[in-house]
């Protein structure tokens, strides 16, 4: 028996059923006595068309032979068609009994847009990353999404930023080792930070479970260490949910590591920024806390004013961003929708036609 291949992108369970659905329809006794009720009442049609005059002898034979070539070639053979996922998330899958005229047919149309796709992406050289075959339509552009949103999940650490924001870097805007428009400007927030404070000011901070240091009250330069440290364990912990979240069938380590890819490759190439993921996780975090302090910061000192109009500025800001990633979101989830829709539906009705 023949097998035949076909393409398929997040869909293999869906064109399995429809597969399976099309044999078994075609495969059935009624099926066969539908087929000979239509041959059997074309054939009196062109017969009396022949005899009243309506058409010659010729084209009753040529209805003839069309007949049995499209029955002959088309529906009776039946093969093995394989579905394989181009992605290589779900395992391929064989159905049998499918009719050739349908196999050849997804066959075809798979194979070719399979070419088109892989010729496309070799040819504007995308990284393998963000290929649509290897992850899906905006790949890149929905780690970025998922990345501008990141924020600092834990509320000791982000307590103890806003200390150290509070006691730390707020007095030094004054005295111009800190200046707000060149850490606007920075690629690496926290680092900008890193002994432009005062070691004579004190900031009190609290432990992080599975981090150092104990809580205490330390100066600004060894506060600032210690909170290097639970950035890092924090962010860590950060990464492997952000993993799960976009790599659901894979364990946690395979998660991390492909979203750290994932993260590294889009940075670079969308924004040609060359930093780790880590960093690039940090940074995000780090500029929205920056966001949100802008408005904390004055309510924790009673400055109601002050406070309401920076978190309508806060709002504004993110509001603008929310309107792009939901038109990325409905790009990103329904362009393939649409795509595997329009394959099921033609596969579907060949039966029919």
């Amino acid at each position: 028996m023949f097998t035949f291949e076909i393409f398929s992108y997040w869909n293999v369970r869906e064109l399995q059923l429809v597969f399976n659905a099309v044999a078994a329809i075609v495969g059935s006794s009624d099926y066969l006595g539908l087929m000979r009720t239509i041959a059997l009442v074309g054939l009196l049609s062109m017969a009396m068309a022949v005899l009243a005059g309506f058409s010659q002898l010729p084209d009753f034979g040529r209805w003839v032979i069309m007949l049995a070539v499209f029955n002959g070639m088309l529906l009776v053979p039946k093969v093995s068609v394989v579905i394989t996922d181009r992605t290589g998330t779900q395992p391929s899958v064989t159905v049998a009994n499918v009719p050739i005229g349908l196999a050849s047919f997804a066959h075809s149309v798979s194979h070719v847009g399979d070419w088109l796709t892989r010729t496309f992406e070799t040819t504007f050289s995308l990284p393998a990353d963000i290929q649509f075959r290897s992850n899906g339509t905006l790949w890149g552009h929905r780690v970025q999404q998922e990345i501008l949103h990141t924020k600092f999940d834990n509320s000791i650490l982000t307590s103890n930023l806003m200390e150290f924001y509070r006691e730390c870097v707020v007095p030094e805007y004054a005295t111009g080792y800190i200046v707000a428009s060149d850490m606007a400007k920075t690629n690496d927030i926290w680092t900008y930070l890193n002994g432009r404070t005062n070691p004579g000011r004190l900031v009190t901070i609290r432990a992080v479970p599975g981090s150092t240091p104990v809580a205490g009250t330390y100066g600004c330069d060894g506060a600032y260490g210690f909170l290097t440290t639970q950035i890092l364990a924090v962010n860590t912990q950060q990464m492997n949910t952000l993993g799960n979240r976009l790599y659901p069938g894979l364990s946690t380590a395979a998660a991390n590591a492909a979203v750290q890819s994932a993260i590294q490759t889009s940075t670079n190439y969308m924004l040609g920024i060359s930093n780790t993921a880590m960093d690039t996780v940090k940074q995000t975090a780090m500029s929205n806390f920056m966001i949100d302090a802008q408005y904390l910061l004055p309510a924790q000192i009673g400055d109601a004013a002050g406070a309401a109009a920076n978190l309508a500025q806060a709002q504004a800001i993110r509001s603008t961003s929310d309107s792009y990633k939901m038109m990325s979101k409905l790009s990103e989830s329904t362009m393939p929708k649409v795509k595997n829709i329009v394959e099921i539906v033609q596969y579907s009705v060949f039966p029919i036609i």
